[in-house]
């Protein structure tokens, strides 16, 4: 059976072919929580770790890029947790979001801090009726699919 072999993807091996998905468990990506969090899946033995639902927007979400320090003090906040899992042997990854607001947009509460809502809801979208992007909204969208894929 090929699931405990190790996979060769574009110059990355995996240690084996079971990937752990993105799943939201709202503590972030940097809380001394997620990093043990992760670890403990790493030690466990997936292949890979994808980390939930990071944004691709600036005006809808404090992560990735309006922390202090922007893109580069988000990478560098995530050094010791990414660090943690590859020491398992195990590859560490985020999936990136949009959400279902444009510009993509955060609700609720964080740790305790309100986290303002922006934008508009846009179809599909569960609960309220969305309104249809426009062309080039779907064109800024792929833009920063594409930059924060980078």
């Amino acid at each position: 059976m090929k699931l405990f072999e190790p996979i060769q993807i574009r110059g990355m091996v995996l240690p084996n072919r079971i990937i752990y998905p993105a799943i939201q468990f709202n503590q972030g990506l940097r809380s001394a929580r997620a990093k043990a969090y992760y670890a403990e899946r790493g030690r466990g033995g997936a292949g890979a770790i994808i980390a939930g639902a990071t944004s691709i927007d600036a005006l809808g979400s404090e992560e990735p890029w309006k922390g202090a320090g922007g893109l580069e003090g988000f990478l560098q906040s995530l050094r010791p947790a990414v660090q943690e899992v590859k020491a398992t042997g195990t590859r560490f990854g985020i999936q990136l979001w949009q959400g279902n607001l444009y510009p993509a947009g955060a609700g609720g509460k964080r740790a305790g801090v309100e986290l303002v809502t922006v934008g508009e809801r846009v179809a599909p979208s569960p609960g309220e009726n969305g309104r249809a992007l426009t062309i080039p909204e779907i064109q800024d969208i792929i833009h920063k699919f594409g930059a924060a894929a980078a």
